[in-house]
């Protein structure tokens, strides 16, 4: 494992930009046994992404969106936690014990994209309150991979985590509209009326002007935003809901 670790130290450290990188660690990644990488920075806190990319198929990675299989994905539904479920096996779940019916499609929609097991691990993000998420995925079965393989693939993904950075367009990327989708769709209509109003600088007065609402509505409805998002602060959420394109 040692020499595996250095070659592929060596490789990262060797590959000039983003691109380079990311396409050394997916070199590696297939080396191990897997068909696909994702990799991931999200705000534990709100659940939204700072950028996201993946080598998986992007019909896949539409679907993916385009029926919103991430509010039934187990690894974003844990990562608030800042714990993540080592294993993931798609292809099995029956109807009588899956959760939702969109849980059930999207463990069957990951076999039928190819990916039987995923393996994920969390790491520190870089920014405050994030964590950064490295995804393994295989068309193999557990089966296929030993305690020394799973522990390979752990720390690849250590490595990995620790060189990849994010290729050109990984902000707006599929994954990351997809996700800051989920968040976007937590936001009432009303909250993202006020939020507005507090980017354009008005008091809670004006707002409820505005909006013709009580001002005791406002200061409500900056309660919901605050513990939807995560924030401490009003000014906190604002800054996430921008950053996040929440109010687009």
């Amino acid at each position: 494992m040692l020499n595996a670790s250095i070659d592929l130290i060596d490789r990262l450290s060797a590959a000039r930009s983003a691109e380079k990188r990311w396409q050394v660690a997916n070199e590696a990644i297939y080396a191990l046994g897997g068909n696909g990488l994702t990799i991931a920075v999200v705000d534990t806190r709100s659940i939204t992404p700072y950028w996201a990319q993946s080598s998986a198929d992007p019909a896949w990675l539409q679907e993916y969106v385009d029926k919103a299989y991430y509010e039934a994905d187990p690894f974003l539904l844990n990562l608030q936690r800042e714990t993540l479920g080592d294993l993931a096996v798609a292809g099995g779940m029956k109807r009588t014990e899956a959760p939702s019916k969109k849980a059930l499609e999207l463990n069957w929609g990951l076999k039928d994209a190819g990916f039987t097991m995923m393996k994920s691990n969390l790491f520190a993000g870089g920014p405050a309150h994030s964590k950064k998420c490295v995804t393994f995925c295989t068309d193999e079965d557990l089966t296929h991979f030993g305690e020394e393989q799973l522990a390979r693939i752990r720390h690849a993904s250590t490595l990995i985590a620790a060189f990849v950075d994010p290729v050109e367009g990984a902000e707006d990327s599929i994954l990351a509209q997809g996700l800051r989708e989920l968040r976007r769709e937590k936001l009432t209509v009303r909250e993202r009326q006020v939020l507005m109003g507090l980017a354009n600088g008005l008091q809670n007065t004006r707002i409820a002007h505005d909006l013709d609402i009580a001002e005791v509505t406002v200061r409500k409805t900056l309660l919901s935003v605050r513990s939807k998002l995560g924030a401490r602060t009003r000014e906190e959420a604002l800054a996430i809901a921008i950053r996040m394109q929440l109010l687009e």
